[in-house]
């Protein structure tokens, strides 16, 4: 994700809607920010941010001040919180996305063994699995297991080949 956004693009990327805002109603402080900034993320990405890195500044006081709390309360935000996880949940189900199966991993292997008859740059091909995953509107699989999934694609791939 791009660490630096204009105002233009945050009020286009970034704007909660009205029916986003019913979502956030009953929340407060810190946990009505994070969610805010979750259920953003999730909707530019396809997929939850890992760390709160991964979140560009530039944003969290333009949803800070849609969401009437303060950015600073965005350090206080608990990633590792049942609430988290709930946030996750319900993000998921209104965005109309689903966690990824077992199955749906093998067909993300799958899939994968034919764009590495394409692509070979390790970034393009894990970009490629979070499109495929989004187009079908799955969470994509957790790091590790990505990486897995990635790494028994190459070398079913390679074993084709040679």
């Amino acid at each position: 994700m791009k660490r630096h956004w204009t105002e233009e693009e945050l009020e286009t990327d970034w704007q909660i809607l009205p029916n986003e805002k019913t979502l956030i109603k009953g929340k407060q402080g810190a946990t009505r920010l994070g969610f805010a900034v979750l259920l953003k993320y999730f909707q530019h990405e396809g997929r939850f941010p890992l760390k709160p890195a991964d979140i560009p500044y530039t944003v969290i006081p333009h949803l800070a001040s849609q969401v009437g709390v303060v950015p600073e309360l965005w350090f206080e935000y608990s990633w590792d919180g049942r609430a988290a996880g709930y946030h996750r949940a319900s993000i998921r189900s209104f965005c109309g996305f689903r966690e990824a199966t077992r199955k749906d991993g093998q067909n993300l292997e799958d899939w994968l063994v034919e764009v590495l008859t394409r692509e070979s740059m390790p970034e393009r091909i894990q970009d490629a699995a979070f499109d495929y995953c989004r187009q079908r509107s799955i969470e994509p699989p957790g790091p590790e297991r990505l990486k897995r999934i990635i790494v028994n694609a190459v070398n079913r791939q390679e074993s084709l080949f040679c």
